[in-house]
């Protein structure tokens, strides 16, 4: 009897770390500092409207992203495409990507993001986006959530890796990005972002 139980409860825990595992998307374990490191572009600003791209027999929702406060490999109010997996193309039809941040028309981030042609791809999907919440006239809290995202370490690069998941200002992200890169940041602007809402 005891052992059937013991042979029910591994068959049980097997299966649930296979449905969760299924309900997740695995990308690479990586610290804020790889994260960093990898970026081509990494900037503060604000979706202004997003469309749904099918190729074949994949789907993709590009983001119209307008740069506020720039920190890599972009400008001021530079416009650039943001691309992530999946997306709604009726009110019947839609493919989620477990793991993909929903960006919103009007709400700010932070992206950090990888060079794909004439796109970018946030690092690691929803490792590479932070939301903004406004705190103030100019300032802000940006957070990241990783629901649906299983870290992969790979080979020794995730062991150890330290990825911070507390609400931090822009400001010590800043700091964060100026610190991994060894080099100033540009000051902050002094107006907020169009359509940032608390």
């Amino acid at each position: 009897m005891l052992n059937f139980m013991r042979a029910s409860f591994s068959a049980l825990v097997l299966f649930l770390i296979t449905a969760t595992s299924a309900q997740a998307t695995t990308v690479e374990a990586l610290s804020d500092r790889q994260i960093i490191a990898r970026a081509d572009f990494i900037a503060f600003g604000t979706v202004i409207t997003s469309q749904v791209i099918t190729e074949k027999d994949w789907v993709t929702t590009r983001y119209v992203f307008q740069v506020y406060q720039p920190f890599v490999g972009t400008k001021v109010a530079q416009i650039v495409h943001i691309d992530l997996p999946g997306g709604k193309l009726n009110d019947q039809m839609q493919m989620i990507v477990p793991g993909t941040p929903k960006l919103r028309k009007g709400k700010s981030y932070l992206i950090l993001a990888q060079k794909d042609g004439n796109r970018y791809l946030p690092i690691g999907l929803t490792l590479g986006v932070l939301t903004a919440r406004q705190t103030g006239p100019k300032t802000y809290m940006l957070s990241r959530s990783i629901d649906g995202v299983h870290l992969q370490p790979a080979g020794n690069t995730g062991n150890g890796v330290t990825l911070d998941l507390a609400e931090t200002s822009l400001v010590n992200w800043r700091q964060r990005i100026q610190d991994a890169l060894g080099k100033p940041a540009s000051p902050l602007p002094n107006l907020a972002p169009p359509g940032v809402k608390p």
